[in-house]
């Protein structure tokens, strides 16, 4: 380190482990506070050091501190993690990074992203006799390598929330990984369950490496004496690195202990030379690694890519004890599986791991899957998300408009105006309550409905004998319509205003939310959307208490207090409860995933910008982008290449509105260009929030080659 003053690091879980950050981040004058969710525990490591005691929520607010370290429960990791990285904060957690590979990737992306270190403690590749080591196997002292034997054991804590292999492999798997420059191409497992039947204890691990390098990895909970030892072989030498030993020797070289003669090899007989290090603290020196690279000074040795690999050791271990698949079928997986999707679902259930199994487990147990507590729950957090002061959920999207369109008691001869490039379900809930979509034509570069083109079908409603009564602006793709002038422009003619945030729900226009910039709202929750379930749901936005009311009225048959009195004319429109705690559970990742979609959109623009026309997301809003939508007058040969290389694309949409059977006869605005240009030129890329980057970057070497 040098003199420069380093980074105010506050220190996240004080217990067996973390008092030991705690002490060498205060020795190395970076500590700035302690947080524990036991408070006492807290104080006390808090009043050692001097420094000041925060809750988790405080640590995350405070920007005067620079960086959190992580020692909490291996369980707690990937959430904790995410939410300093979302805070804008450099991140170190004992290992393992996550209990799942997704899990990792999903944080290291972020990392990414927040342009924030995240290192993960693999304290083993700090060590003094480990770095030796790995210098003696670079400098070719041992020869080529071939085998690596690894053995930790001990009669310690056996955990309950984890087995052998997530407390002890870790160091090993790291160290290997590392010595060899590669991961495995195969891995087998054993493991005994002898003190738990869920958890195992001793574990035998292989791994075999492209190169021909062999390990062998024994880890035992069993055993009556501390074990912790790296024996690594090559053709021309061996090393032993024991942590148990003496500073002295820690680490033993044995030359020319394969001996050549007569053209076979065979064990020789050389003494041990013990290599000399200097004895320094491990931690110490990781954590003033850590503190080098938020200050830029080095690049970071354990971070998420490392954790990565040593993960995929450790899952493919456990699957491979536990009887399922082999390390083969985590890196390759089956290709009907890992194919790309437009909006890959499978991805984000790996992301969110356990937890929607739980949710809906939780409702089985307690059985009211209609209008159950969660129900309340997901409006309540969708309130808080939005700002928005009432949230009334209900089945779908489609049935979201209806209710909106019905709380204005919508019937004949009013005139609806609707955008002619969307999604069908806009036009049908004004034709279904018997009054009378006309179409307006979009915006050519972000696809949102003209003034222009509005004001002229205003006038041709009139024309038509119909009664001016409301709008439905679309805010296609994933940013807000402008609804300033769209309010404005309904002011004045005593027009109501119904926002279809179907596709742009998480999305801001000047700083507010889609959900408050309307008297309503209304949104969807069908699959594809950027936040949706797992069948049909959606969800009206209001501030006005009365129009609330009757919301929920309509939405179960237009019953009021008195439950066998209906007072309103209603639907079955609500939401189940299973699709609502699924959504509870997405929606507690959803920041996170917006963030993920921006960068996906900008990695695509970067690279796609001379190529096609890319969209534009105008000033003062923000996207979620729902989808990736380019235009090109070559989109048929664009769609056809990808396809040809297994990647699907999606037309949304082809054919306008007014130029569907079902919607010929009803008026529009004079011209609809635009929409009938885009219907024959947009083509919609794969986007979700965990598209990796090699996937974008294929996608869009094959649109270049098309072109």
């Amino acid at each position: 380190m040098t003199e420069q003053t380093p980074a105010r690091v506050a220190v996240v879980g004080c217990g067996y482990w973390g008092r030991n950050l705690v002490r060498n981040f205060s020795d190395l004058g970076a500590l700035a506070a302690v947080c524990d969710s036991d408070r006492e525990l807290a104080r006390q490591s808090g009043g050692q050091y001097n420094v000041r005691t925060c809750t988790f929520e405080e640590v995350i607010r405070d920007a005067n501190i620079d960086a959190v370290a992580v020692a909490t429960p291996v369980e707690t990791h990937s959430e904790i993690v995410r939410k300093v990285l979302l805070a804008g904060k450099h991140v170190f957690v004992e290992k393992p990074l996550a209990m799942d590979v997704g899990a990792a990737e999903d944080l290291n992306r972020l990392s990414k992203n927040q342009a924030r270190v995240l290192m993960v403690g693999h304290v083993l590749q700090y060590h003094p006799a480990f770095i030796r080591l790995k210098e003696l196997v670079a400098q070719g002292e041992l020869g080529r390598l071939r085998n690596i034997y690894a053995h930790r054991s001990n009669l310690g804590k056996v955990r309950r929330e984890e087995n052998i292999l997530w407390s002890f492999v870790p160091h090993d798997a790291s160290m290997i990984l590392s010595l060899v420059g590669d991961e495995p191409d195969r891995i087998s497992a054993v493991g005994g369950f002898f003190l738990h039947s869920r958890y195992a204890d001793v574990a035998a691990i292989y791994l075999s490496f492209p190169g021909g390098e062999n390990a062998h990895v024994f880890v035992s909970w069993l055993h009556p004496y501390k074990v912790q030892e790296l024996v690594v072989v090559g053709d021309e030498g061996m090393a032993i690195f024991n942590d148990t030993q003496e500073w002295d020797r820690k680490l033993l070289i044995y030359k020319d202990d394969l001996l050549c003669k007569n053209g076979l090899h065979g064990p020789g007989k050389a003494e041990a030379e013990a290599v000399t290090v200097t004895p320094v603290e491990p931690l110490r020196q990781e954590l003033e690694h850590f503190l080098d690279c938020i200050a830029g000074r080095t690049g970071c040795r354990t971070d998420g890519r490392e954790a990565i690999r040593v993960l995929k050791v450790l899952q493919a271990s456990e699957q491979e004890i536990r009887g399922n698949h082999s390390y083969q079928a985590i890196n390759n997986a089956n290709p009907a599986l890992n194919k790309t999707a437009i909006v890959d679902l499978r991805a984000q259930q790996q992301r969110l791991g356990g937890k929607i199994p739980q949710a809906i487990q939780k409702i089985l147990d307690h059985g009211q899957y209609i209008m159950g507590p969660e129900v309340r729950e997901l409006e309540e957090r969708l309130s808080d998300f939005t700002g928005a002061g009432h949230v009334i959920t209900c089945a779908s999207g489609t049935d979201a408009l209806l209710m909106a369109l019905m709380t204005h008691d919508t019937g004949p001869g009013d005139a609806i105006f609707v955008p002619s490039f969307t999604f069908v379900a806009t036009a049908e809930v004004v034709a279904l309550l018997g009054a009378t979509p006309v179409f307006v034509d979009v915006d050519a570069d972000c696809f949102l409905l003209d003034m222009a083109s509005l004001k002229a079908a205003v006038s041709e409603s009139v024309r038509h004998g119909l009664r001016p009564r409301g709008i439905i602006p679309v805010d296609l793709f994933g940013q807000p319509a402008d609804y300033s002038g769209i309010n404005r422009f309904a002011e004045e003619r005593g027009l109501f205003v119904i926002c279809d945030g179907a596709q742009s729900f998480g999305a801001e226009l000047d700083g507010n939310k889609v959900g408050t910039l309307g008297e309503l709202t209304t949104t969807s929750f069908f699959p594809a959307k950027p936040l949706g379930c797992y069948g049909d749901g959606g969800a009206v936005f209001t501030d006005d208490d009365e129009i609330a009311d009757k919301l929920k009225s309509t939405r179960a048959h237009g019953k009021g207090a008195n439950q066998h009195d209906a007072v309103n004319i209603g639907i079955n429109g609500r939401l189940d409860t299973i699709q609502a705690a699924i959504l509870i559970e997405k929606l507690s990742v959803f920041p996170e995933e917006i963030i993920l979609r921006k960068q996906v959109a900008q990695s695509y623009t970067s690279m796609l910008e001379n190529l096609v026309d890319v969209p534009v997301v105008r000033e003062g809003r923000t996207s979620v982008w729902a989808q990736y939508t380019v235009k090109s007058n070559e989109r048929d040969a664009i769609s056809e290449e990808l396809k040809k290389n297994g990647f699907p694309t999606a037309l949304h949409y082809p054919i306008p509105l007014h130029r569907q059977t079902a919607y010929r006869g009803y008026p529009s605005a004079p011209d609809l260009s635009v929409s009938e240009r885009l219907a024959a030129t947009v083509l919609s890329l794969p986007m979700h929030p965990y598209l990796e980057e090699g996937t974008q970057n294929r996608i869009c070497d094959i649109i270049r080659q098309a072109l």
